[in-house]
């Protein structure tokens, strides 16, 4: 089941609507097309009776000939779809706060929906997209609007003006969203990374936006989100900004492959945003030197016009910047700061993900994840973490990894904490479609498609002290 789209309710739909039925068929016909032309030799794939993938190459062409055009057709314009909202009215009837100040003439607005379980609360975010140029495969641009704990008015103004801002995006999708609350994390909470990624699946899938090529930003109080929400979701960003933003508590571990780059002027006292900014540069670049050696953290860019919290447009240069970067999916380095304060029973980064069978609880402490896939040799550290029965650690692996799924694989396992490691060898991995068909579910991107998981119970190394060793453990680093 698709972690993302199927959190996404419906807003009636106008009669501007697309043709759903006249777009599926389309698409249909299509990929059969493609599938005759392509296939060549590989007819096999098309049956689900054998799970097992002959190698890499079969991979590759069971995502793009038959996966991935699936995965469209049962969910391009679909029963967990977006859709248009019918008038004005829907949007404001979607909002806490009735508000009739803001009228949304000639524009469409799309909505997605969360439904929280512990709140028993749905969660709206409506958006607005323009699409500029003509590129077959778009980059993402995605803008948070300023505002913050507000009246509902001035939220939905600074909403309205922020789709005129960037012009300089030339070629791609600007979409802005209008933040779920009207509070001064409004573009951090909870319920803000499930809507962000249904609104990503759903482009990738109805706009067939270049997923390696999405890039979040926000001005002001979408500045404060961008520094949160750009590391909490780095694998699914190319880049991301923050414009006079304040950093709050932003922990820039995941930044480790992701460019960031944060602008404010010189005099943009309020909440000290300025000398705020100032140290935010200084703690990027320190990360920056500290990792030279790893090739991690090399695209940062910390920016101080001589301006107050209004720019005068100069935070534009944000966009050529970011539009420069081009997302890795499968980055053989990664550090990951896992919280465990969502609620939920796994959570992943890249090519990690990690399993607790209680769930996550937000009395446990942060944990430092770090991961290095060399060839046959997989190393996964962690540092603060509080283990609990049923905790464990999926890699999943696929080509563009430098691994060969034909000879066994080691997986060394580290914590920091107490210099134990754990090391197991894993016997021949068979490439499978089931595994493929549940990273698209998981992730709607084409891009981060894996084709085999190998899961490690992390009992032996944090209530068993299997082995000890001194050699490669050391401090890390948040």
């Amino acid at each position: 089941m698709n972690s993302h789209l199927q959190k996404v309710e419906l807003m009636d739909e106008t009669e501007d609507a697309p043709k759903h039925e006249d777009d599926i068929r389309k698409l249909q016909d299509d990929v059969l097309k493609d599938r005759e032309d392509s296939l060549n030799g590989h007819e096999d794939l098309l049956s689900d009776h054998e799970d097992i993938l002959n190698g890499l190459d079969d991979v590759q062409t069971y995502v793009k000939q038959i996966a991935w055009p699936q995965y469209r057709i049962k969910h391009k314009h679909g029963a967990t779809q977006m859709r248009l909202c019918k008038r004005n009215e829907d949007l404001v009837n979607a909002s806490s706060n009735a508000c009739t100040s803001v009228v949304f003439r000639r524009a469409k607005v799309w909505n997605v929906r969360w439904f929280n379980a512990d709140e028993n609360t749905y969660y709206n975010m409506p958006f607005t997209y323009v699409k500029r140029g003509s590129s077959r495969n778009p980059p993402l641009f995605i803008g948070m609007h300023g505002g913050g704990n507000c009246p509902e008015y001035a939220n939905q103004r600074q909403f309205v003006n922020h789709k005129h801002l960037y012009s300089n995006i030339v070629d791609g999708i600007y979409l802005v969203p209008r933040a779920p609350t009207n509070s001064w994390n409004m573009w951090f909470r909870r319920e803000v990374r499930p809507l962000f990624d249904a609104i990503i699946c759903n482009m990738i899938v109805n706009e067939n936006v270049d997923s390696n090529r999405v890039y979040l930003f926000g001005y002001s109080a979408g500045g404060d989100g961008a520094f949160q929400m750009v590391p909490l979701m780095a694998d699914r960003l190319a880049a991301g900004a923050a414009m006079a933003g304040h950093p709050n508590d932003a922990n820039f571990t995941n930044l480790c492959n992701t460019p960031f780059a944060n602008y404010c002027g010189q005099s943009d006292n309020a909440y000290h945003r300025n000398t705020a900014n100032v140290k935010v540069g200084e703690r990027l670049c320190a990360m920056q030197r500290d990792h030279r050696n790893e090739g991690l953290y090399e695209n940062v860019l910390s920016v101080q016009y001589p301006t107050g919290h209004w720019m005068d447009k100069r935070d534009e240069a944000a966009i050529d910047w970011m539009a420069s970067s081009i997302r890795n999916p499968k980055p053989k380095r990664i550090r990951w700061r896992l919280t465990h304060g969502e609620g939920a029973t796994e959570t992943r980064f890249f090519w990690l993900l990690f399993r607790c069978a209680c769930g996550m609880s937000n009395n446990r402490p942060p944990t430092l994840v770090e991961g290095h896939a060399d060839r046959q040799t997989i190393h996964v550290y962690f540092s603060g973490h509080s283990y609990r029965a049923g905790d464990s650690i999926v890699l999943l692996l696929s080509d563009g990894m430098g691994w060969d799924h034909t000879k066994p694989l080691t997986v060394c396992l580290v914590n920091r904490d107490d210099a134990s490691t754990q090391e197991l060898e894993v016997a021949e991995r068979k490439l499978r479609k089931s595994v493929v068909r549940k990273s698209l579910d998981l992730w709607g991107d084409p891009n981060m498609v894996y084709a085999t998981e190998v899961e490690v119970d992390l009992k032996h190394l944090f209530e068993l002290s299997v082995q000890t060793t001194n050699s490669n453990v050391g401090n890390s680093e948040s």
